[in-house]
C-alpha cells in the first residue's frame, strides 16, 4: 500500500475512497483491524471517528512497530480471542510474554521485553 505507481499514484490514496465507501454501507458491523499502518492507511478516518472501525495495534517494548514470525503468532492469538470474547478481551490479554491494554480509546498489544546484551 505504501507503492506508487505511475498513472495511479499512492496506492492507499487509490483505494481509500471505495474501500471506506463500501466498509460504511455495512452499517451496524464493527471492524476489527490487526493490519499494519501502511494497509490502515486505505481506510479513511471516518470509520475510526464513528467506531465502525477499530485498530488493534502491535508494538515492540520500545514501542514501534513489530514484524516477524512472533507478530504474526500473537495476531492469530488475538484475532481468535476477539472472535470469542469481543475487542474488550485486549485489555488484560496476555500470552507468552506479549500483553494488551486498551488506553485513551487505542487498542495496544506489546511484545515482550528484549533483554539487553
Amino acid at each position: 500500500m505504501k507503492v506508487s505507481l505511475d498513472g495511479i499514484g499512492n496506492l492507499a490514496k487509490f483505494w481509500r475512497a471505495s474501500l471506506t465507501r463500501a466498509l460504511e454501507e455495512m452499517q451496524g458491523v464493527q471492524f476489527v483491524s490487526l493490519l499494519p499502518k501502511e494497509h490502515v492507511a486505505a481506510i479513511g478516518d471516518s470509520l475510526t471517528l464513528s467506531k465502525q472501525l477499530i485498530t488493534v495495534s502491535f508494538l515492540r517494548d520500545d514501542g514501534d512497530g513489530v514484524a516477524g514470525h512472533d507478530a504474526k503468532a500473537v495476531k492469530g492469538t488475538v484475532a481468535r480471542r476477539i472472535l470469542d470474547d469481543g475487542p474488550d478481551v485486549i485489555d488484560g490479554f496476555e500470552w507468552r510474554g506479549w500483553s494488551g491494554k486498551i488506553r485513551r480509546g487505542q487498542y495496544l498489544v506489546r511484545a515482550p521485553r528484549v533483554p539487553v546484551r
